[in-house]
């Protein structure tokens, strides 16, 4: 069973349409902190560093956390955990769709905890399903 993302149960219920989740998606990526800029805070890397990384990767398609673990400025659990730095410093799109007048604060709280209920119920269905399978 696919997971529905919280945009397209937005979408589904006619609450917002799909040009405002891409314009909100859009709006979250360019919000999101670098993950240089997080390795350098976080004291991973060093300024010097970041811009080796960066002269590295240009013209490439490698990401930054390759290029800095070739370097071996970083190993894959230090990057693993950069990048969870990132997702969390990343703002949640019910709160963009908030902040561009879109939805209500009291809206985003409502439909956040129908959604949270509709994938609870997902996952206890599938918990079900398998226990049945498995005769557990």
């Amino acid at each position: 069973m696919q997971t529905q993302r919280f945009g397209q149960f937005l979408i589904n219920r006619g609450v917002v349409s799909e040009a405002d989740i891409y314009a909100a998606l859009a709006s979250q990526e360019a919000e999101m902190d670098q993950l240089g800029q997080i390795a350098i805070k976080e004291g991973y890397l060093t300024v010097k560093q970041v811009m080796e990384v960066l002269r590295e990767q240009a013209g490439t398609a490698l990401y930054f956390g390759e290029v800095a673990i070739s370097l071996g400025y970083l190993s894959e659990e230090e990057l693993y955990l950069l990048l969870q730095f990132q997702q969390d410093s990343r703002p949640r799109l019910g709160e963009i769709l908030v902040e561009t007048g879109k939805l209500t604060g009291r809206e985003r709280d409502r439909l956040l905890e129908e959604f949270k209920a509709l994938q609870d119920r997902g996952e206890q269905a599938v918990h079900d399903k398998g226990a049945a399978v498995t005769g557990n």
